[in-house]
């Protein structure tokens, strides 16, 4: 409205409502991203991606050994891109591979 950045809705009765949290190893610094099939991925201090389900369960992680502080970017394959503050920028398989 008059290109103030406001919206003309009044959204102040809406509180939200806690669906779950997933608690990593140490400090969260980066914004997840979220995969096509609602996989949400993020970084931690811990040093590990987590790959989290849309229910707050964890899918999977990778450990980088460093502090995981940018936010991953999915490219148009699935591939997820994190960089890790040991230097190394990560192509991680959506799915990772069975053991």
């Amino acid at each position: 409205m008059q290109n103030t950045g406001l919206s003309g809705i009044n959204t102040s009765a809406d509180t939200g409502s806690l669906k779950w949290i997933y608690t990593t190893g140490n400090s969260v610094m980066s914004s997840p991203a979220i995969g096509a099939d609602g996989t949400i991925y993020v970084g931690s201090d811990d040093g590990n991606l987590y790959a989290i389900n849309p229910n707050g369960t964890l899918k999977w992680k990778y450990t980088t050994g460093s502090q995981v502080e940018s936010s991953p970017a999915i490219g148009a394959d699935g591939t997820i891109y994190v960089g890790s503050e040991n230097g190394n920028l990560y192509a991680l398989n959506s799915t990772p591979m069975a053991p």
